[in-house]
């Protein structure tokens, strides 16, 4: 049985994001940005998280394992990293991915101009440095 957990390991956690090549330079739980794990029984298949930023969040660093795609994992993170974001008071979440737009779009995200972006979510180091420009914006209403 999957379960889902904030705060995974941080050595899983990295293990995870450079597996998936994503960036883990601003890498830094805590008070803005958490962390949650998809693990089976002592085993973690997936990491996502989230960077709060008060009404706005950056959905941010989903990775599952290649082995365990196709069985819902990133969709119940994705949903349960929402249901933290609202209880936060999140009204907006934006990502940015080079690769699953279909996917996000599927989970109800729709592309949006960068410029369009508030500047909240534009000053992260995912939005203005780590991730290239090429990279598609997505937007989900959580209200």
């Amino acid at each position: 049985m999957i379960s889902i957990a904030a705060h995974p390991p941080h050595e899983i956690l990295l293990a995870r994001l450079v597996a998936a090549g994503l960036p883990t330079d601003d890498v830094a739980p805590g008070p803005y940005q958490t962390f949650f794990g998809a693990r089976e029984d002592e085993d973690w298949l997936a990491v996502i998280g989230l960077e709060a930023l008060g009404h706005n969040a950056l959905l941010r660093s989903l990775a599952v394992d290649a082995g365990q795609r196709d069985r819902g994992i990133g969709a119940a993170l994705v949903d349960a990293v929402e249901r933290h974001a609202r209880a936060l008071g999140v009204a907006q979440m934006y990502l940015l991915t080079t690769g699953a737009s279909a996917y996000f779009a599927r989970l109800g995200y729709a592309p949006v101009e960068r410029e369009s972006v508030p500047g909240t979510i534009r000053s992260t180091a995912q939005f203005s440095a780590l991730c290239p420009r090429s990279a598609a914006v997505m937007v989900k209403r959580l209200t």
